[in-house]
């Protein structure tokens, strides 16, 4: 599943976050996090969800 980048920055924004505490929160090192938000599929559900869980997003409002 792929992440909707828009939806992503809202996130962020609303959350008041950087990229480098979403990445501490979310426990996804900055390598696989710029993979992941330029299109790479994510395929770990467990990763998913703990993005959905930081951001305060549902699953199917994050990823397609």
């Amino acid at each position: 599943m792929r992440v909707k980048f828009d939806v992503f920055i809202k996130a962020l924004e609303d959350r008041h976050l950087t990229l480098m505490e979403f990445s501490n929160q979310s426990q996804t090192t900055p390598k696989p996090l710029v993979l992941y938000l330029s299109g790479k599929p994510i395929v770990f559900d467990k990763k998913r969800f703990t993005w959905c869980k930081v951001l305060g997003l549902k699953h199917d409002e994050l990823f397609y």
